[in-house]
């Protein structure tokens, strides 16, 4: 279950919270499927109506070892079903270097991050690929289930015809459970 909530203007604007139920499925060791159905409620600047919107999605997970590093590329496909707009597919791809480097027991390790995103919205005006994410964070291992980490990422958006950037901080933490051991 991932939870967001967003503010703006220097922490002074509650604007967004979000919160998605996922599932994945690790079929080999290179590959895994996730499903899930983000709700997120929006407002704009300025107002103080909120959208919803129901955004089934549906990610493919390669994953891959570049001599000690991890190299993970998830395509990540969604519906974006918003309020008072036409629905539409959206595309993100995030490419994800984790390092062998390893801290304490709980193995924290860092990793970096590109992804970018394509709007496939015929309302959609300028440049498709409109987002582009550079990220920074850490991951550590609890225990053998569950998982936590932080990271930082910078954003460039095209919005209105400009580039703008964005930055954000995040907290994550899952619950992973292996159905194939044997008790």
């Amino acid at each position: 279950m991932e939870v967001e909530s967003k503010y703006r203007n220097d922490m002074s604007e509650y604007y967004d919270f979000e919160f998605m139920p996922w599932l994945a499925y690790r079929f080999t060791d290179w590959l895994k499927l996730g499903m899930g159905w983000r709700e997120l409620y929006s407002r704009k600047a300025g107002s103080h109506n909120w959208d919803v919107e129901h955004r089934p999605l549906t990610d493919f997970i390669l994953r891959t070892n570049l001599k000690a590093w991890t190299m993970e590329n998830r395509l990540r496909v969604e519906y974006r079903d918003i309020e008072h707009t036409d629905a539409y597919f959206r595309y993100r791809n995030r490419l994800r270097f984790i390092s062998p480097l390893a801290w304490t027991k709980a193995e924290i390790k860092p990793w970096a991050a590109w992804e970018t995103y394509y709007e496939n919205s015929a309302d959609w005006e300028g440049d498709r690929w409109n987002r582009h994410r550079y990220y920074a964070g850490l991951g550590a291992k609890i225990n053998k289930s569950v998982k936590a980490g932080c990271y930082y990422y910078w954003e460039n958006l095209l919005k209105s015809g400009a580039w703008k950037s964005n930055n954000e901080i995040g907290f994550d933490i899952s619950v992973a459970f292996d159905f194939t051991r044997k008790p």
